[in-house]
């Protein structure tokens, strides 16, 4: 009887594995990579530009600057120039076109500098300031040619969304984020549309808003 319920168990197992099997016949799961190439850290930011990702800064005990490029197709990170700005955590990253930009965050005083990262040549230039508060835990989604970053802690919580154009290098005021003031949201787009939610205000948040862009509302 024990052999038989053994059996029974090994085939129910395996009929959950393949029941899991998508239509095209491949097991939905997480294959493991190679490690990051810098130390351990949290409250790193990244973004992609082309086929590669991008990844720094972050805090392990001490704040951190170092900036690595990963290819997926090798499987692979290489090192790549130091973040210019100083060594910071929970700052912003995000790509527009073939250029990507880390700024804002934390560094034992809140910021407010936004750095251009021109993957060609690997080099990092100045660009304008956010032009609200100075704060961490901001939030950006990209549309087109465009970035929005908003909401974000410096002291209080924060709700104000900025565009930032950075074929001109201006930013420009647009209607603030709808729920309340908070840090360290979720955001995307699809369709032309930026998504922005979750977070923590003075408790934890499940809401989840939409932006156009067209009517700014």
């Amino acid at each position: 009887m024990k052999r038989k319920i053994q059996n029974i168990s090994a085939f129910l197992a395996l009929a959950l594995i393949f029941s899991c099997t998508k239509e095209d016949g491949i097991t939905p799961n997480w294959p493991k990579k190679s490690d990051f190439g810098g130390a351990g850290r949290a409250f790193a930011v990244s973004f992609t530009v082309g086929s590669k990702a991008y990844l720094g800064t972050g805090y392990n005990g001490s704040y951190l600057k170092d900036f690595w490029e990963y290819d997926p197709s090798s499987d692979s990170w290489i090192q790549k120039a130091d973040f210019d700005g100083t060594a910071r955590s929970r700052a912003t990253g995000f790509s527009v076109g073939p250029k990507g930009y880390i700024g804002l965050g934390y560094d034992g005083a809140y910021k407010n500098d936004i750095w251009e990262y021109n993957p060609s040549l690997n080099i990092w230039t100045l660009k304008s300031n956010f032009p609200s508060s100075v704060r961490d835990g901001t939030t950006c989604f990209v549309i087109g040619s465009k970035a929005y970053l908003g909401t974000g802690y410096n002291g209080s919580m924060n709700k104000d969304i900025w565009e930032f154009y950075p074929d001109s290098n201006q930013w420009t005021g647009k209607a603030s984020f709808p729920g309340t003031g908070r840090f360290m949201c979720s955001a995307f787009s699809i369709g032309g549309k930026g998504y922005m939610g979750m977070g923590y205000s003075n408790q934890y948040e499940n809401n989840f808003y939409e932006y156009n862009p067209v009517s700014n509302s």
